[in-house]
């Protein structure tokens, strides 16, 4: 009769087996290797992506002008949203070395980004504050200041002691985000 152990051991052999399969099924399907630890795409998919990135020159020239015109204003919503993980605001962040504290990273430099977006775009239309913020990783990448996701609220302070107003603070809070969905959905 087979030990606790060796069955184990078996089952464990068992996933490894139905692991690799799966790799090797993704292998065939995107035609890579992975070689000295990095992944060499085949030749006619390196070919495929030459061929893609020479295109955009005529793809523009064949376009509708009207979609090279609204493509800015879809994802104009998408790309500009206030980060809270210190890792992003702080240029050479070292992940597990460097600190919050010692890079001085505040909800002050979130606004400074949020600003920096107003600023480029000319209104405040295209800046908005997303956070994935829950807790369940702590706090030791995010900004100094920010303990709990209730921190978010001193955003809207943070902007009208810069001389935003009560419209601009609104839409960057959220209204810039139901505005997109609801003119997303209405069509």
């Amino acid at each position: 009769m087979p030990s606790t152990l060796d069955d184990l051991l078996e089952r464990a052999a068992r996933l490894e087996r139905e692991i690799e399969h799966e790799l090797n099924q993704a292998r065939e399907h995107w035609r890579y290797r992975i070689d000295r630890g990095k992944i060499r795409f085949e030749h006619d998919v390196r070919a495929a992506h030459r061929r893609l990135k020479q295109g955009i020159p005529a793809y523009l020239r064949e376009s509708n002008p009207l979609h090279l015109l609204v493509a800015p204003v879809i994802y104009s919503l998408i790309v500009p949203i206030a980060v809270l993980d210190a890792w992003m605001l702080v240029p050479g962040w070292i992940r597990g070395k460097t600190s919050p504290a010692e890079t001085g990273v505040t909800l002050n430099t979130v606004v400074d980004h949020i600003d920096r977006v107003c600023q480029i775009a000319g209104n405040a239309r295209h800046a908005g504050i997303g956070s994935d913020l829950d807790g369940a990783f702590g706090t030791e990448q995010t900004v100094m200041d920010l303990d709990s996701i209730a921190d978010l609220a001193k955003i809207p302070d943070l902007l009208r002691a810069r001389g935003y107003g009560a419209a601009d603070i609104d839409a960057i809070a959220s209204g810039n985000y139901i505005r997109f969905l609801r003119s997303a959905w209405s069509e």
